[in-house]
This record gives C-alpha cells, sequence and structure tokens, in this order.
C-alpha cells in the first residue's frame, strides 16, 4: 500500500504527518523547527526526517510507501529556494514531492476558495493570498522586522519594560511579569541575562505575557498590540489592492499562535483595522494545524490536481481525530 507524507515546518517546529491516499491521516510525528536560510539546509532536513520518522514509526509502515510529500516550509520565499527544497526532499524519502511557503500549507489546510487570504503569525509574520483569478501571493521578505511576530512583539515588550525603568514612560505591569519570565528580580539582572547568555532567543516567548496584561488593560501591551495589528492590517490591505479584492467578500484566516484566541484584544484590532477599510472581508480563526494543508497538498499531486470531496473530507475528518486542529 502506497502513502503520503504532509510537512510543516517553521522556525520552532515541525511536523509530518502520514496518510493513506483515501485521505486517513494515520498518524503524526513532531521536531524542533528549522529554516533553511538561517540554520542550515542540512539541519532543517534533519527536523524533517525526525518528525516523518516518527510518523512512519507509529502508522508502522515503511518508509519505501511513501510516493508524494507536500511541504510547507518557512523560508520558500523565492523560485531557487523551492527548487533546492523540492531536490533536498527527493534525496531524503526518493519520493514525488512540491513544496510551498508555509503560510501557504496553511490556507490549503482551511480552504481551496480564491478571494481568500490567511495571516499566519509565529515566531515571524507571513501573508499570503489567493487572488480572484488564481494567482498567489506570499508577502515574505516584503514585511519589515518590526512586525515579525513573536519576535517582534517580545523585542517591543522588553522595550517597553526598559524604558519604564528609565523612567521614559509610565508604569506598566509587564515589568513584573517580565521579571518573572527571566527568573530576575531586577532589570538590570534581566538584561544581563539577555544579552550575555543569549536571552534574545527566548523574546519571542513573552508573547503570552504581553496578551495577559494587555486583557487586563495595561496601556503598554495594548500599544504593542496595536502596533502589531496595524501593520498586519497595513499589508494584508495592501495585498486585497494589489488584486483587487477591496470590493469582494474575502475571507481572512487567522493561523499561528499569536492568533490563537480569536478572542483576544489583538485579534479584535485586527478584525476592526480590516473592516472599517474593507467591510466585506470575514475574519475566521483557522482550524486546522498548517501541516493538514501539507497533506492536502501531497494528494493533490496523487490524484493529479482536483482531490475528490470525500478524500478531502476524510483528511479533515481525521485530522480532527489525531488532533491536528489548533485547538488540538
Amino acid at each position: 500500500m502506497n502513502y503520503i507524507l504532509g510537512i510543516d515546518q517553521g522556525a520552532t517546529k515541525t511536523l509530518a504527518a502520514l496518510a493513506d491516499l483515501q485521505g486517513n491521516i494515520l498518524a503524526y510525528g513532531s521536531a524542533p523547527g528549522g529554516y533553511h536560510a538561517v540554520s542550515g539546509l542540512d539541519h532543517a532536513v534533519m527536523q524533517i526526517r525526525t518528525a516523518a520518522e516518527k510518523s512512519i514509526r507509529k502508522a508502522n509502515v515503511e518508509k519505501s510507501t511513501l510516493v508524494y510529500v507536500g511541504a510547507g516550509m518557512t523560508g520558500a520565499d523565492f523560485p531557487c529556494e523551492y527548487r533546492l527544497l523540492e531536490d533536498a526532499l527527493y534525496h531524503e524519502f526518493k519520493a514525488s514531492n512540491i513544496v510551498v511557503n508555509d503560510c501557504m500549507a496553511a490556507l490549503r489546510a482551511e480552504s481551496t476558495s480564491v478571494n481568500s487570504m490567511i495571516i499566519c503569525g509565529g515566531t515571524g509574520l507571513n501573508i499570503g493570498i489567493l487572488a480572484p483569478d488564481g494567482q498567489q501571493f506570499v508577502f515574505g521578505y516584503y514585511i519589515d522586522e518590526c512586525w515579525q511576530g513573536g519576535v517582534s512583539i517580545g523585542q517591543h515588550a522588553l522595550r517597553m519594560v526598559k524604558d519604564a525603568s528609565l523612567g521614559i514612560r509610565p508604569e506598566t505591569k509587564l515589568t513584573l511579569r517580565v521579571l518573572e519570565y527571566f527568573g530576575e528580580q531586577t532589570v538590570d539582572s534581566m538584561l544581563e541575562q539577555i544579552y550575555t547568555k543569549n536571552g534574545r532567543e527566548n523574546l519571542r516567548y513573552l508573547v503570552p505575557v504581553v496578551m495577559e496584561c494587555a486583557a487586563q488593560g495595561d496601556k503598554a501591551a495594548l500599544e504593542i498590540l496595536r502596533f502589531f495589528a496595524e501593520g498586519c492590517s497595513r499589508y494584508a490591505l495592501a495585498g486585497l489592492r494589489r488584486y483587487d479584492m477591496m470590493e469582494r467578500p474575502v475571507t481572512v484566516y487567522l493561523s499561528g499562535g499569536i492568533f490563537k484566541n480569536l478572542d483576544s484584544p489583538l485579534n479584535k484590532m485586527l478584525t476592526e483595522l480590516l473592516r472599517k477599510e474593507s467591510p466585506l472581508t470575514e475574519i475566521i480563526d483557522a482550524e486546522f494545524e498548517p501541516v493538514v494543508g501539507g497533506v492536502m497538498i501531497a494528494l493533490e499531486k496523487a490524484y493529479g490536481g482536483e482531490i475528490p470531496s470525500s478524500v478531502a473530507k476524510q483528511v479533515q475528518s481525521s485530522a480532527r481525530a489525531v488532533g491536528l486542529t489548533r485547538k488540538g
């Protein structure tokens, strides 16, 4: 019997899901993240191999039975990168494969409909569009560093704490919570840890702290989220204008850890900003983990294009059953 593999690789984690050609997701495995342009191609492939081998063992099948691989990978932005990554995956699995940017895999997990968009907020930020004529566009390197997801939110939170400590800004609830996160008593000792012990890598994990303080009405935390929401809407609206979608009904999916709570202040701010300029926009909390999109992409390759509706429904049903939903 032949099988397919779906892959989702971001900077923080890698997931691989094994399925049969009828759309039954049998198992999935996880590994740390990888980003070929930063950590190197060998490291990125090693994490994919680890996640894939876990799913293969759980399903009790042979690696040689894999016939198609669909992968959504961070840093897949330019044609030369798609070729590089597809060659690497073929070398690893000896199976026909297709690589897309990880945000487009996240969108494929939710829908195949045109007039749709996905905003993925995780370690970084990316936005993907499926235009009315079927064109796809990924923002990728168009997005400035100051709006790069959890990294930028964490850096902004640290800046607020430093400024409050110096008296440049009013006191903020962020100070105590950020100190607690780093296990320090003073801002000085926290900064020593961050800048001498590579603590900057952990700033992206401050997102829940910012969310919590914002929910309690802290002005600095709300300012951070407002800035981030304005950046997201700025790019999203630019994409809608680019493809003449401002006056059309558009479905915008929110995916990634930053957007997991649809009722959070951030999500409400972003929804308000988008609907102010594009009133026909519908904001939806993405249901599935992006790796489900990798499964869909592999099945499309297996079926030579469109997946039978019964198979697509089975993918979604089995994804819910094995816990490959964003709430799972």
